[in-house]
This record gives C-alpha cells, structure tokens and sequence, in this order.
C-alpha cells in the first residue's frame, strides 16, 4: 500500500509541476508579447527608437528566462523563438516598417504557439 501512495504522490507532484510550468510560460509569452505589441504600435507611429528599446528589453527578458526554457521547452520552439526576436530587432534598428511588421508577427505567433502548446489540453496530451 506504501508503494500506492509514493507513486500517487509522485504524480500528482509531476502534475504539479507540469501545471506550474504551463503557467509561467503562460505568463511570460503574455507579457513580451504585450510590450512587443506596443513595440509594433510605436514602430507604425515611426517612433524608431523607443519601439527598439521596448523591443530590447523584451528580449532581454526572454533571454534571462532562456536557460530554464531550454531545459523545459523543445529546443526548436525556443530557437524558433530566438531567431524571430532577431529578425524583428534587426529590422527595428533598419527602421523598416513593412519588414518589422512581418518579423514582428511571426515573433508575436511563435510566442502564442509557444504558451499554447504549454496549456493542458486533450490535443496536448494525445
């Protein structure tokens, strides 16, 4: 009967973490998408410099949560999600709009399919 409640226990504390692990990057995909969403909306009103520096710092966020993504995460999502952030900075500091806009789309994608594929779901899970 011990061994029942060891292996109950070690599964509801996998699933624990597992939640708990949907919720960050839950949490984390919202908010940078949230300032590169203000970023795009700076960049239309060809307000270059601070779209850039909201920009960069979003990415600095991503890239001081990036160790523990890459344990957690298929390395390909999280390197999709790196070269987008790349490709978005660099037409930011080219001030090119209609190029930033794609760049900056696939970017805002990347972290929503990255929070989606998180989420405990029945597609998820089979």
């Amino acid at each position: 009967m011990r061994r029942f409640w060891a292996a109950l226990a070690v599964l509801l504390l996998l699933l624990a973490g597992s939640l708990a692990n949907a919720w960050y990057v839950g949490q984390l995909a919202g908010r940078l998408s949230g300032q590169l969403l203000q970023a795009r909306e700076l960049a239309g009103q060809d307000q270059w410099e601070q779209a850039g520096r909201l920009a960069r710092q979003a990415y600095a966020q991503w890239q001081g949560h990036h160790f523990y993504l890459h344990a957690v995460l298929r390395h390909g999502d999280t390197d999709g999600v790196q070269v987008a952030f790349r490709a978005a900075l660099d037409c930011l500091e080219r001030e090119q709009a209609g190029q930033y806009a794609a760049a900056s789309g696939e970017l805002l994608e990347r972290l929503a399919l990255l929070a989606q594929a998180e989420r405990p779901s029945a597609a998820n899970v089979l």
